[in-house]
């Protein structure tokens, strides 16, 4: 959520609680105002005058006109049943209406008397005061007695109505404060929001400058102590990213002489060995030590390459080469390779290819990492007359699987598990190898299938051995 939108949603909140709080307070006061006004007017009208009204015709003892009101002929007719005319209901302003002792209306006109302001007179309190509700909003009457005696006016009951008008005052006032308490909130941060979001946007830029950009740092406030930092961060990370491209480039330039000048020699004193081995005859000892030089050689190169290969992976600003890579060539040419080395452990090694094309795209050095490193795990880790085979399978369009076996003793499941796991590359893994652990060969050939998205699993072979098998697309 931006700073802009926090400031709009803080405001309203802040706003809204004041307008409510405000109102209710306004409100409050307003009804204590009317209150203390009703019964000061409430006990002004305890007269000796209003007793004599009341006790004239108590049935007619109302404040305000009443339609209908008797004359004082018809007042004085000895008779009762002769006036039989009655005060009307249509309720005023200001009205008041006599009780008796029980609380019993002594004129048709009077309301119910209110329970709350009966159990407070009867308690002790000489009167009494709440809010009514009626239609048009919330007013405010008083009970007192009249100690008038002997009377059968007893108590009167004040009723004030609601002031005109007061929900649309109500609701004028809670607009008011919230407007005022909005603007006023809103345009106090949104400078500080305004400066916020513009650093915020001047630091993404710089990020994606590689922090080229030097933020300007006016004023004196916590955002220019960002600023500050900021800058300061930044200068920091240009001459780290400095650094880091420098050794980058050097290692870059360290792993192409090291393959040019070690590991392509290297690769060549097997292949040469092996010419030895197939085109001379020797005796059984000298034989043996050629073989065992062949193994040596052949391990030194892996390795060498293998580092060459990890610099590669490690090195994340090198741009991975995505041509078309022909499978079933690339699968022959390292199964020649390892041919002598495969019969110098007394290996039979074999591989099964189609006769089309299979094409595969990613980087063809990184392929053929992989792929050596899954042989020679297949011939190094087998037995004597034992077989390793590559099995290669698929179509031009990009479809196949290839999977490297041997008949060696295999891998408990402990170990089975953690080779299925998905692990990260480190690049350190031929320093920190452990007996139950990835080497850097399988952690090579973990990276190399993950990043071109192809399927790699392990599983034992029911004769023994273990089986890996490379399939695209995965599933």
């Amino acid at each position: 959520m931006t700073l802009r939108r926090q400031l709009l949603i803080g405001s309203t909140i802040a706003a809204a609680l004041v307008a409510v709080s405000g109102t209710l307070a306004i409100e409050a006061l307003r009804a204590r105002d009317r209150r203390i006004a009703l019964e000061r007017t409430a006990a002004a009208a305890i007269t000796e005058h209003q007793k004599e009204a009341c006790d004239a015709s108590p049935n007619w003892f109302l404040a305000g006109p009443r339609e209908g009101r008797p004359t004082k002929e018809e007042l004085a007719q000895p008779d009762a049943d002769v006036y039989t005319k009655r005060p009307d209901m249509k309720a005023r302003p200001f009205e008041y209406f006599a009780f008796d002792e029980e609380f019993r209306g002594v004129t048709t006109a009077a309301p119910r008397f209110p329970d709350t302001l009966r159990a407070a007179l009867k308690s002790g309190n000489e009167f009494a005061s709440e809010s009514w509700r009626g239609p048009d909003g919330t007013g405010v009457m008083t009970a007192r007695w009249t100690n008038w005696r002997p009377s059968e006016c007893a108590i009167l009951l004040f009723r004030a109505a609601p002031p005109p008008h007061q929900t649309w005052e109500r609701t004028g006032i809670f607009s008011g404060l919230f407007a005022a308490v909005f603007v006023v909130a809103f345009f106090v941060g949104l400078p500080t929001t305004t400066r916020a979001t513009t650093v915020a946007h001047a630091m993404r830029n710089s990020a994606r400058d590689e922090y080229a950009a030097v933020l300007p740092a006016p004023g004196s406030d916590e955002i220019t102590s960002i600023n500050a930092l900021f800058n300061d961060a930044a200068a920091g990370i240009r001459q780290r990213s400095t650094e880091i491209r420098e050794q980058q480039e050097a290692i870059r330039r360290l792993s192409t002489e090291t393959t040019n000048d070690v590991v392509v020699p290297l690769t060549a004193v097997p292949e040469r060995l092996g010419d030895v081995l197939r085109s001379v005859s020797l005796t059984p000892v000298v034989r043996e030590q050629m073989q065992a030089a062949l193994r040596d050689a052949q391990t030194v190169a892996l390795h060498a390459g293998n580092l060459v290969t990890a610099a590669r992976l490690r090195d994340r600003d090198a741009v991975a080469s995505t041509d078309s890579v022909d499978l079933t060539a690339l699968v022959t040419k390292v199964v020649s390779e390892y041919e002598m080395f495969a019969h110098a452990f007394g290996v039979k090694l074999s591989a099964t290819v189609p006769d089309a094309a299979v094409m595969a795209t990613g980087d063809a050095l990184l392929f053929e990492a992989a792929l050596a490193n899954l042989v020679d795990n297949a011939i190094r880790y087998n037995r004597p007359g034992g077989s390793a085979i590559v099995d290669l399978d698929g179509d031009p369009r990009g479809k196949f699987r290839l999977i490297v076996s041997d008949d060696g003793v295999g891998v408990n499941d402990a170990t089975l598990k953690y080779f299925n796991g998905i692990r990260r590359f480190r690049g350190d893994e031929r320093r920190k190898h452990r007996q139950d652990e990835v080497g850097l060969g399988l952690a090579i050939v973990h990276e190399v299938t993950g990043r071109a998205k192809i399927g790699l699993s392990f599983r034992r072979k029911d004769n023994g051995g273990l089986e890996v098998t490379l399939k695209f697309p995965q599933g």
